[in-house]
């Protein structure tokens, strides 16, 4: 051991000072006193550690190829191989050859120690470690998925209310003029009616006119057996969808009826009836699946960033143990789930605008159901959803990690 010595103190760190001639308590009370008089102002935090059950874990392969790169005499190898297998597990500790061997050891992996501490350092310059990782761009596609699955219902809850604003606005009733009325007039109380605030538009139809389509949809003349035009004038009159119910319109009738000249009101109740029925019970339907969707977007996301945060409870309490504020341990984790959010809500909604331009360019009546409000709406819907969602669960799985004890965290 007296010969081996020199040469395993050679590579040893020079801070190491127990069990090691020439050093000891004294000595390294004096670096200690050093740093402290060198060191930086305000520092008010020191680590300790301390290795796991280090000597039994100790690879003995490794350690006989660490000792062939620095002695070369194979008399000298050969015994040192027979004290690091004088032991089954590992090497025991209390005996000074075995924590010599030890430090020799842990010395030799002391480069690779600092080159992944300087590694760290000049990533944490580049802020590249911090966010772009692979958990960061596998969490962003996965949440990516719940966004785009929460902006459809949007998108089908906002063009359905469209749709049914354009179907209930093309349901008219007929007001059929008596012949005595003289078109002059008609025309006025056309005017009048384009005037009032549950009118959208208003068609006059003559006889003649009522004649032609008369003519064109049945193939015969009706003049031909009766010799002479049995239809009447009318005026169309399409309403606002908030007047397109039954109940407005009857009180319309009456409004209308009050002219002398109006013979009669006409319009299909029961098929005005139908389409608020159906368009009530789809909306509750998609209000139901909107709620259902959010429910289960918020568990999946939950889920999501959780397992991330799982990964790293050690670092958060290792972060505790050296004095970290929860702010300062928090903050990274919500920093960086905002920016998940805000990526995958631009990637869902980027997705949801190619598919709305897609159908508006197959089928170009639909751009009065897919307008450019609606697609506004449903992106800021996603982004605003994505940001709180994904902020909002990093806060939580963050905080239940933060109120957890060391014992817990090795059986969760």
């Amino acid at each position: 051991m007296q010969q081996i010595q020199p040469i395993i103190q050679k590579g040893m760190y020079e801070y190491c000072c127990a069990s090691v001639p020439k050093r000891g308590i004294h000595y390294g009370g004096k670096y200690i006193k050093k740093i402290l008089v060198n060191d930086r102002k305000n520092t008010k935090y020191a680590l300790k550690l301390d290795v796991k059950k280090f000597y039994p874990s100790i690879n003995k392969e490794i350690m006989k190829r660490k000792f062939m790169r620095v002695i070369k005499d194979r008399d000298t190898l050969d015994l040192i191989e027979k004290i690091i297998d004088s032991s089954e597990n590992g090497l025991p500790i209390r005996k000074l050859y075995f924590t010599m061997v030890c430090k020799f050891l842990f010395a030799r992996c002391r480069p690779f120690y600092k080159g992944r501490n300087e590694g760290m350092k000049t990533k944490s310059k580049n802020n590249s470690v911090s966010y772009f990782d692979m958990q960061f761009i596998t969490s962003s596609i996965s949440t990516t998925l719940v966004l785009l699955l929460l902006g459809l219902v949007v998108f089908f809850v906002l063009t359905a209310h469209n749709l049914s604003v354009y179907v209930k606005e093309n349901i008219n009733f007929s007001i059929i003029i008596s012949d005595d009325m003289k078109e002059a007039d008609i025309l006025k109380l056309q005017k009048r009616l384009d005037k009032e605030v549950f009118v959208r538009s208003t068609e006059y139809i003559s006889k003649k006119q009522a004649l032609r389509e008369q003519i064109e949809a049945m193939g015969t003349d009706p003049q031909d057996f009766l010799g002479y035009n049995p239809l009447h004038a009318s005026i169309e009159v399409k309403l606002h969808s908030d007047y397109a119910n039954t109940d407005s319109i009857a009180k319309i009738e009456k409004q209308i009826k009050k002219n002398t000249n109006v013979q009669e009101v006409r319009y299909q109740e029961d098929l005005i009836n139908m389409v608020n029925e159906n368009i009530r019970n789809i909306s509750l339907m998609l209000l139901g699946l909107a709620v259902l969707l959010a429910f289960i977007s918020f568990a999946l996301i939950n889920n999501t960033i959780r397992l991330t945060i799982y990964s790293k409870r050690f670092l958060i309490h290792t972060m505790k143990l050296v004095g970290a504020s929860w702010s300062f341990i928090r903050r990274p984790f919500l920093w960086r789930n905002f920016w998940i959010g805000v990526l995958a809500a631009v990637i869902a909604d980027g997705i949801l605008w190619g598919a709305a331009y897609w159908l508006v360019v197959y089928e170009p009546d639909l751009i009065s159901v897919i307008t450019p409000n609606v697609m506004m709406l449903v992106s800021v819907s996603v982004l605003v959803f994505g940001v709180c969602i994904t902020w909002f669960c990093a806060y939580l799985s963050i905080n239940k990690f933060l109120r957890m004890k060391a014992s817990t965290l090795y059986y969760i």
